[in-house]
């Protein structure tokens, strides 16, 4: 079976974690910008694709790789995940609506994004993210 490549990433603002949640889906939980790369697409790209897909931020530094993580995914297939952190823009507001962007599942989706200096995670997204809350649901 082959293994999915991932990228989940850290945008900080000083402590904070830019962080969303699923307008529309509140079960979906507090998340990371993460997803699939693209057929060809390098992780340190992909991880920029997705904030700016995910979040609107389009990145004024490049995003640096802390470490990879082998796991399952949430369907139970072999995944590798590059986690990267980056600065945000200092442009980013506090809080705001995104409609995201691109080709994947979540295409349309509006995401209520914000700065949280202490988010409660999937555990899979806060794997790198020491002192994070975990969601156990």
């Amino acid at each position: 079976m082959d293994v999915r490549l991932r990228v989940a990433v850290y945008v900080e603002r000083g402590s904070d974690l830019l962080v969303f949640e699923h307008r529309d889906h509140p079960d979906a939980g507090t998340q990371i910008p993460a997803g699939g790369l693209e057929p060809g697409e390098t992780p340190d790209a992909g991880a920029a694709r997705e904030v700016l897909e995910e979040t609107g931020l389009r990145l004024t530094d490049a995003p640096s790789l802390l470490k990879t993580h082998d796991h399952l995914d949430g369907l139970g297939r072999p995944s590798r995940t590059y986690f990267f952190r980056v600065q945000a823009p200092d442009d980013a507001p506090e809080s705001w609506e995104h409609r995201v962007t691109g080709s994947g599942d979540d295409n349309e989706l509006v995401f209520v994004c914000r700065f949280d200096p202490a988010p409660t995670l999937w555990p899979v997204q806060a794997v790198h993210r020491p002192g994070s809350k975990l969601r156990r649901d």
